[in-house]
């Protein structure tokens, strides 16, 4: 059963931090309500024994299709349990069939359906059920859901971008790897033994290339403890919440793709928090999706620390101006939608703002990155060619090798 960190303040005043298993981060909640506890944050943790090698979420575009089609069928007036047995049999996937199929016979037994899909939250997007349960509240079901398929089609059609723009300095780097790899060790040591049958000093270069060819043949056995070590850091990184904390801490200090990576951001958090708010959720719950949402431990943080701010009365944009983490962009839209009652719009605009900006950003990440990585391998293999040439014409001109 997962186990959740949770952060809330009892009857007395008093802050409370505690650990507490639960199926689902929404059953903890109503539990904690039930002991008059008001809660502030709740976060499932893991030990390093529980990280999963695979994802435990359904694949977006699933999801996706399926909101648009639930969206058609209740529009239509047919039930969501007849909806979700047509949707069962055109599925693909053997594990989204079996949670549809548990979110039908739930809601047969009478069971919402918020709560029948709460009961699945970790296999969706942390703001998933948040906005069906608003939208069953405001009776506008259909609407959510078509407004959720719209948005993870946003968000995938996003990541195919930088997918897009990452892939071709990707192949160029792993074949600038296997390049040297191949020089290093397997051209290199059959130079070095011709080098040394003519006794004449070779060219700095030359020695370089060779010491470094001679370090990798008598250490090869740390290769496969940096692959290890590699691969454990990942998953750590990937996995652990310390791990996401110093991976999206570095990745933001990145040039350009720390860029690229705070607009993604920024646009997610104004898409699903203008969602949420246009649904009917009350601010501190959309604040609490959105940070979710965010796929960023930084700004998870950093939007935790607002909707603290928001419960004690300071409003939205003010506390987010405070952070730091925002642009004045955001703000100065925020201001304007808090005074004029038209916060779901301004962050529509914002959201399609960001939008453009990531996908100009992308671009110009695209622009620098394969030149940068040419340029790079054509640097490698040329101080290898230059390193070996210079050696066979230093060899050449050896005194030994002139005859009068």
């Amino acid at each position: 059963m997962p186990r959740y960190r949770y952060r809330a303040t009892d009857a007395a005043g008093t802050l409370v931090k505690a650990t507490a298993e639960s199926r689902n981060e929404h059953e903890l909640r109503d539990v904690l309500l039930l002991q008059n506890l008001d809660v502030e944050s709740i976060k499932e943790t893991r030990r390093l024994s529980d990280l999963e090698l695979g994802s435990r979420r359904v694949p977006a575009i699933e999801i996706m299709q399926f909101s648009r089609q639930m969206a058609t069928f209740v529009r239509a007036g047919i039930s969501i349990p007849e909806g979700l047995d047509v949707i069962i049999e055109s599925t693909p996937s053997k594990r989204f069939q079996q949670v549809l199929s548990e979110v039908s016979e739930a809601i047969v037994r009478g069971v919402p359906f918020s709560d029948a899909l709460a009961e699945h939250a970790a296999l969706l997007p942390p703001y998933y059920v948040g906005l069906c349960r608003a939208g069953e509240l405001t009776g506008r079901i259909d609407t959510v859901l078509e407004q959720l398929g719209e948005y993870i089609e946003r968000d995938l059609d996003a990541r195919s971008k930088v997918k897009a723009a990452l892939t071709y300095p990707a192949i160029v780097l792993g074949m600038s790897v296997i390049t040297v790899a191949v020089l290093v060790g397997l051209v290199i040591p059959k130079f070095s033994k011709f080098f040394k049958e003519f006794h004449t000093r070779l060219p700095a270069t030359t020695r370089a290339l060779v010491a470094v060819s001679h370090a990798s043949s008598r250490l090869w056995f740390l290769l496969p403890l940096v692959l290890v070590a590699s691969a454990a850091v990942g998953l750590w990184m990937r996995r652990s919440p310390r791990g996401k904390a110093v991976r999206d801490t570095l990745v933001l200090r990145i040039p350009v793709i720390g860029e690229v990576v705070r607009f993604a951001v920024l646009e997610r958090f104004c898409r699903v928090f203008g969602s949420m708010t246009r649904a009917g959720v009350s601010l501190p719950e959309a604040i609490q999706a959105a940070a979710d949402s965010t796929n960023n431990t930084v700004y998870e943080q950093t939007l935790l620390e607002v909707q603290e701010q928001m419960l004690a009365g300071a409003g939205i944009a003010e506390p987010i101006a405070r952070s730091g983490r925002f642009p004045r962009t955001v703000v100065q839209l925020l201001r304007v939608g808090e005074a004029t009652g038209s916060l779901e719009q301004q962050l529509d605009n914002a959201a399609n703002y960001y939008n453009g900006q990531l996908t100009y950003k992308l671009k110009k990440l695209t622009t620098l990155i394969e030149p940068a990585v040419v340029i790079f391998m054509g640097a490698i293999v040329g101080f290898v060619a230059l390193a070996l040439v210079s050696a066979m014409y230093g060899i050449y001109h050896a005194p030994s090798l002139v005859h009068p």
